[in-house]
């Protein structure tokens, strides 16, 4: 996801955007380390204008295309 992307949903004002994590429910890890090709990007979006009280939490579902593409790749012979 792009900055412009992610700008083209929010309404008009004085944003800035922190605290990013992709988080998985699908990880096979207890402490969310691994991840699929299709985790949630959590993010927290702050009002400039009406600090510190305005702050938002957002999860967008992402598709991660490269990794699924290295899935694909054959794996390489082992040195000898």
């Amino acid at each position: 996801m792009t900055q412009n992307q992610m700008l083209r949903r929010e309404p008009e004002g004085n944003w800035s955007y922190q605290y990013f994590s992709l988080i998985d429910p699908k990880s096979t890890d207890s402490s969310y380390m691994t991840i699929t090709d299709t985790p949630s990007l959590y993010y927290v979006r702050m009002d400039g204008n009406h600090p510190p009280y305005q702050r938002v939490l957002f999860r967008q579902k992402i598709k991660l295309g490269w990794l699924t593409a290295l899935d694909r790749k054959p794996a390489a012979p082992a040195a000898r």
